[in-house]
Order: structure tokens, then sequence, then C-alpha cells
């Protein structure tokens, strides 16, 4: 933690000094109280670590272990996935197949009240022009 500015001064200024680290040579009176509650502040213990509720978290149980979980995929396969049909990705991290959909998310939203639903990429179908709509007519 940073020092606050009253430390810092307070190694500079002498008379300043007593108030923050204790009495002055010399003096008999305690410190204000002010500065009593200033330095309290400051030395105090940290706060106590929070523990997580893993009953809020959003993935249940894929790769736990890992910091973050990067989903990483070339374009040429998701491409190709989608020459066959559309392809589903999930968002509701409750998936057998994940990182696919399964459907999963339809009981979850049952059980929960929620809306999650799947990244759909649609499968690419080419359209045909007509001659004078590719021409610009």
């Amino acid at each position: 933690m940073p020092a606050p500015i009253a430390f810092v001064i307070g190694g500079a200024i002498g008379g300043l000094g007593g108030l923050i680290y204790g009495k002055n040579k010399g003096e008999e009176e305690d410190r204000p109280a002010a500065t009593n509650a200033y330095t309290a502040a400051y030395a105090a213990p940290p706060a106590p670590v929070e523990t997580i509720d893993l009953t809020k978290a959003v993935n249940p149980n894929i790769e736990k272990d890992k910091e973050k979980v990067p989903t990483l995929m070339e374009y040429e396969k998701i491409e190709k996935m989608a020459q066959d049909g559309n392809v589903c990705i999930c968002r509701c991290w409750r998936s057998a197949k994940f990182p696919f959909c399964d459907g999963t998310h339809l009981k979850y939203n049952k059980e929960t009240g929620d809306n999650v639903a799947p990244f759909v990429i649609k499968k690419y179908v080419p359209q045909t022009l007509a001659p004078e709509q590719a021409m610009g007519a």
C-alpha cells in the first residue's frame, strides 16, 4: 500500500511527525483522537479475503482448473461445418458437447427462469441473382 500523504509530510515536518507517530520529544500528552483514528485506519490488518460462491458461477464445470477458458477454432473449420448446417455455439456453459450446443440450455432456462440460447452461425446458402439484378438494374 502506498504511504499516506500525511506519513510522508510527517517525516519531513518536525511537529507534525509527533502527531502521526506518537508524542513529540519531551511531551507527555497522548495523540489527538483524530490522529489516532487516522493511524488506526492505516495500522489495521487487511480485510479478510472473501470466499468465492461457486453457486453463482456461470461456468459450473468446464475446465475449472484453468484461469480462463478460451475456445479457439480456425475459421475454415467453422466454415466447413456451416456447409453441412447451422453451427450452434454454447453460451450456457452446460453443454456436454462444449463448445457446441446440445440443447442443455432449455432445461437450464426452465429451472432458473433465464433465457440463454446458443450463438448460431447459419448455414451459408449462396443466392443467385437474376442477370438484371447482377447488372444493377
